[in-house]
């Protein structure tokens, strides 16, 4: 510990005598103070090595919290033509892309990996390799330090391409466990270990734990995730990055970790390579082509089954603006908020069959909205999910997503903030009228909420 203060004030001290320097000094300041600041990086990384060799505790696993959609949904109103349906969807065609070929070798001193039909490479020195001979605090914790002391570890490659890509905390979990499975294909203790030495180097929250002689790495999150054990740790929830149920002996979080992954996402990432799928769409008088390269529909699919408004929040690519809505900004062109909201209602009631999740993917699953427009299909969450996206990005409006009850069965609508004049039943958030817009409904209207026992329990404003 005295040694990190130590190198700490070393590096604050030459930069502040940086300032009075020039020329050949400030180089020499500069080649300093990066050596101090890599040194106390080290430092702090083999500190940690110190917690590991400390006893883990064993912590008892918290049980998975049900998402408020365990039951299903309410389905369609009364009156509504199907209420469940096996959606005869046309296969779309797929443009084929040149994708080019992993690299086997390391050439340049660089280590190649794959992530979502792209190849990354990153410093990575595999005379470093590593053996775990047991998952004890005391291998652990000697293997943590023998990476610590690795001159070239791909942590600031890893983060350049976080940036450089722009990739979410989520995505970003992934290339990580990319890398360190391409590095560890086969040793699972080993690719723990890497994964989160990986996590905790690049500022993320991460604990190890143990059960018998198998190592798992445990990441912390902001967000629940649903139907999935976790460990919780004041307002953070500790998930495995390895599968796996029941007590652990757990150890310390990564001194300097601090990061909770965020599933948050404020651009939609994307993965271009690979082959593109086309979609042709029509409903009324609305037509267009739908694409989306099949990695970024795979990286959708990866997404944990979290909190709904993570997936109401989520931004459409450039490829949907340029493809998607123009079509839509026709259909609407001229008209007054509320006919351009019942022309959008009855795009995401027409282009959307109804359809719950249960019967369709064999367990709940709220979809992105480039996911809805690829599978054209849904229950009243995914229909809900669309229509406010599309609500707030042609139209500009508030919108709430409103859980309610209908009928004692779980379901999920939408209310619409409008500025202009408009009858219709209401909902009242923080002042502020909002009006009822049922997007699974095939007869509903803008104001209409089509349901008689109708209870609401949650609103949320999307962003």
């Amino acid at each position: 510990m005295n040694r990190a203060i130590s190198l700490l004030f070393f590096f604050i001290f030459s930069v502040s005598l940086l300032a009075q320097t020039g020329g050949d000094e400030r180089n020499a300041f500069l080649h300093r103070s990066n050596a101090a600041a890599n040194a106390y990086r080290s430092a702090k990384q083999q500190e940690y090595g110190a917690f590991l060799r400390r006893s883990w505790g064993t912590a008892a696993e918290s049980a998975p919290k049900e998402d408020p959609f365990k039951r299903g949904d309410a389905g369609r109103p009364e009156g509504d033509s199907l209420t469940d349906s096996v959606v005869p969807v046309e296969e779309p065609v797929v443009v084929g892309r040149t994708v080019p070929p992993a690299e086997e070798v390391i050439s340049g001193g660089k280590f190649p990996f794959r992530f979502y039909g792209r190849t990354y490479k990153v410093r990575y020195n595999r005379s470093a390799d590593l053996t775990l001979a047991s998952a004890s605090e005391s291998d652990v914790a000697s293997a943590w330090d023998a990476l610590s002391a690795n001159s070239t570890d791909p942590v600031d490659d890893c983060l350049d391409i976080r940036s450089r890509d722009d990739l979410c905390d989520w995505a970003y979990l992934q290339m990580v466990d990319s890398l360190s499975t391409a590095v560890y294909p086969d040793m699972e203790n080993e690719r723990e270990l890497l994964f989160g030495f990986l996590m905790g180097k690049s500022g993320y929250s991460v604990r190890f734990g143990r059960s018998g002689d198998a190592l798992t790495c445990l990441y912390g999150a902001k967000q629940i995730i649903y139907a999935q054990s976790y460990f919780p740790d004041k307002d953070a929830y500790f998930f495995r990055h390895r599968s796996g149920q029941g007590s652990l002996a757990l150890s310390e979080t990564v001194p300097g970790g601090t990061r909770l992954l965020d599933f948050g996402l404020t651009r939609c990432p994307e993965f271009t390579l690979g082959p593109e799928l086309v979609r042709h769409v029509k409903t009324g008088s609305i037509k267009f082509d739908y694409r989306i390269p099949k990695s970024q529909l795979d990286f959708y699919a990866s997404y944990p089954h979290t909190e709904m408004h993570i997936k109401a929040d989520a931004p459409v690519s450039d490829a949907v603006r340029r493809t998607v809505y123009p079509a839509l900004s026709s259909a609407i062109s001229g008209k007054g908020q509320v006919d351009a909201a019942n022309t959008i209602l009855c795009f995401v009631q027409g282009v959307m069959e109804y359809q719950t999740d249960r019967r369709r993917w064999g367990y709940e699953k709220w979809s992105f909205p480039e996911e809805s427009f690829y599978y054209l299909c849904g229950d009243c969450d995914d229909h809900a999910i669309l229509f406010s996206r599309l609500i707030r990005d042609l139209l500009g409006l508030d919108v709430l997503l409103v859980e309610c009850n209908v009928n004692g069965v779980p379901h999920e609508a939408t209310a619409v903030r409008f500025t202009e004049p408009i009858i219709g039943d209401t909902i009242l958030y923080n002042g502020e009228t909002y009006y009822c817009c049922e997007p699974t409904s095939n007869a509903g209207k803008v104001g209409q909420r089509r349901w008689e026992n109708y209870v609401v329990k949650r609103l949320d404003k999307v962003k």
